[in-house]
């Protein structure tokens, strides 16, 4: 029943604001949320850079650590919400006209001090077509586990809002730990 009223109140939320929160199940306690960032009203997202770690043995090491979309306005407003201050930008992936639905979020799970944690690590965009756009990351492996965020019907990706912790200096880091979209009707 609670799952009913839940998609009820979800789809009321859609209808009356024609935009909703997408986020993972999941919430990791490393970190702070940043503020939304959203594309101007009536667009959506085309395009995308993320922000990466190389990996590093012996080292502290944190994965993904932005997540930069790119909208369809006129000026291509960026959106980057929040950011950790290790890693480099990869090059533009886009413009992807039909904007996207959904992502895949590859994740870690939290070892709490036996491994070096990392969070979330890989992220792959869906459009509508069901088309995965993939970032050549070499962070994947076995032990990650994924969660697919998918946007409502006649929906699509249009902000985003993010978790990410601070240097910690001498603690392990984790970089970016949590992303939500923003999915909007157009």
């Amino acid at each position: 029943m609670k799952f009913y009223y839940l998609n009820f109140l979800l789809s009321l939320n859609l209808v009356l604001c024609n935009r909703i929160w997408i986020e993972p199940r999941y919430y990791y306690f490393f970190g702070k949320s940043s503020p939304p960032e959203e594309c101007p009203p009536n667009y959506y997202v085309i395009g995308f850079n993320l922000k990466l770690d190389k990996y590093k043995w012996f080292k502290d090491n944190t994965g993904l650590n932005g997540i930069k979309l790119i909208c369809n306005d006129w000026h291509r407003t960026e959106l980057t919400s929040g950011e950790y201050e290790l890693g480099k930008w990869t090059p533009t992936y886009g413009p992807y006209f039909n904007g996207f639905i959904g992502a895949e979020l590859y994740s870690f799970p939290i070892s709490l001090f036996i491994w070096d944690d990392t969070t979330l690590n890989d992220i792959h965009f869906i459009e509508p077509d069901n088309k995965v756009v993939k970032v050549n990351n070499v962070w994947r492996s076995k032990r990650a586990k994924s969660f697919n965020l998918m946007c409502p019907k006649e929906t699509k990706i249009c902000g985003i809002k993010t978790q990410v912790e601070n240097k910690r200096y001498f603690f392990d880091d984790t970089g970016l730990n949590s992303v939500a979209f923003l999915c909007c009707k157009i």
